[in-house]
């Protein structure tokens, strides 16, 4: 990334990671995987986040519950990265939920970063 797009990114005082684990997802259900409560008094620029599991499922990426993205893995890799950089205000929900198609149940992860302002 150059310098000149660095110094343009606003600076991020207190950087979060919120990681979340779901174990025996059932299929055909969106179930949330991770989800991060801006702290009253501050907003919070979302980054993106990641998320994988043990088979192929949509993973959606929500800001306030709006869909801001829909990826989905593969069998050669179970890894999605969703990015942005979107300063979300107080007590907004940044999530992300997960939903797969297999016939049993199975164990997703899943990780928001961003930084409190």
């Amino acid at each position: 990334m150059p310098v000149s797009t660095l110094k343009n990114l606003p600076l991020l005082g207190n950087l979060q990671t919120k990681q979340g684990f779901v174990s025996s997802v059932p299929a055909n259900v969106e179930t949330d995987l991770v989800s991060l409560v801006v702290p009253g008094g501050s907003s919070f620029v979302a980054q993106g986040g990641s998320a994988t599991g043990m088979t192929s499922a949509i993973f959606r990426f929500y800001i306030d519950g709006i869909l801001k993205e829909v990826m989905h893995n593969a069998w050669t890799d179970r890894n999605v990265y969703f990015g942005t950089m979107e300063k979300v205000p107080e007590l907004k929900i940044i999530k992300i939920t997960v939903e797969h198609f297999s016939i049993v149940a199975h164990d997703f992860n899943g990780s928001l970063f961003g930084g409190i302002l």
